[in-house]
Parts: C-alpha cells; structure tokens; sequence
C-alpha cells in the first residue's frame, strides 16, 4: 500500500480497493455492528457506550459518504444500513445509535431524491439472532440483570438463524423499488404486498 493510500481514511480506502479490483459499486451493506456496553449508563464505561456509537453510527456515515458519489457517478446504487433493537434498557448506547442509524438512512433516501440521485437507500433489521454479542448478553452478569430475555431466548431456541436476514437482503437487492426507498425492513417483511399498496404512486 503506497503513502498516499494510507493517508486516506479507512472509509475511503475501501472504496478505492474495491473499485480497484471490480470497476463499480452496485450495492453497500452497512451491518458491522458493536454492542458492548452491558448496564444501566451509570454503571457502563463511558467510553465502550461510545465505541457502540462509533461503530454502528459513525461507521455506515462514513462509508455511505464516500460510496455515494461513486454511485452518482455510475448511474445506479442501492444502501443497506443493518439497523437494530431500538428499546433495550441496559443497551442504551447500542439502542440509541441504531434509532439514529435509521433517522440517517430515512434523511439520507431524502438528501439523494433532494439531488435526483439514482440511489436506493434501506434500513434492514435482523430480529434476534444467536450471535457473540448476544451470547455477551446471555453470559455477562451485566447481560443477565439488564437484558435477561437475550439468555431466555437462546435456551429456548427463539433466535433466528442469520439466514433470514441475509435472504430478506438479498431479495431486497433482487426487488429493488423505488417503493423500498427510505422504508426499513425485517426477514418477515412482505414485500410483494408492500409492491401492491405502493404501485399507484411509483412513477411509469
């Protein structure tokens, strides 16, 4: 990697390797995601609540920041943002930076229409999936006094396999819709009957 490539942000130089080695951009899938301040905001390390933030809210600014002109420029687009539980007491720093990251991807489906860009932007969420960091919640004490449903849910075998998600997501792609733009979505999302109630207002 020359100087100049690791001057770039990291956001950037994604970007910039991916155009690298396939010309284009057709589809980002913001779904990093950070939930490791466990406990009441009195008790969590301040600086963890903020890691949380960082990853799933600064992240996807930066990377749909810097793929979308890449997009404008080629034409077409789509923007998956991986949202989350929006009510967790105990997950305060995850819960508030995933309601932010779908207020974001709502503004954002805005802010392309506003410039006639030909972009489709989504929020995706995964329901409760048996993941580390929900295994974090069903192990840590901090986990079972706070967010006892998480271990309830995985001893019950309630969690839903990640293939849901990445099915919903894959189909969201495959269906793209001017009707999807700026909606938020889950693995039981009926897209054809949301294709119904919104074909009158789609432009021909």
């Amino acid at each position: 990697m020359s100087s100049q490539d690791r001057a770039l942000p990291a956001s950037q130089q994604l970007i910039e390797q991916t155009l690298a080695a396939r010309d284009r951009i057709d589809v980002l899938f913001n779904n990093a995601g950070s939930f490791n301040a466990l406990g009441a905001i009195w008790e969590v390390d301040p600086d963890l609540w903020w890691q949380d933030v960082i990853v799933n809210l600064r992240g996807p600014m930066l990377t749909c920041g810097a793929v979308i002109p890449v997009m404008i420029r080629q034409g077409s687009g789509i923007i998956l943002n991986m949202r989350g539980g929006d009510q967790i007491p105990g997950g305060t720093g995850y819960s508030c930076s995933k309601v932010a990251l779908q207020r974001l991807t709502e503004l954002l489906a805005k802010e392309v229409t506003a410039v006639a860009a030909p972009i489709l932007v989504v929020g995706m969420g995964p329901g409760f999936v048996h993941t580390e960091m929900t295994q974090l919640q069903a192990d840590a004490p901090e986990g079972r006094r706070w967010i006892p449903g998480s271990g309830r849910a995985i001893a019950q075998g309630r969690a839903r396999p990640p293939q849901d998600c990445a099915r919903k997501s894959v189909e969201l792609v495959r269906r793209a819709t001017p009707a999807f733009h700026g909606k938020a979505f889950g693995p039981d999302s009926d897209l054809d009957a949301m294709l119904a109630e919104a074909s009158p207002q789609i432009p021909q």
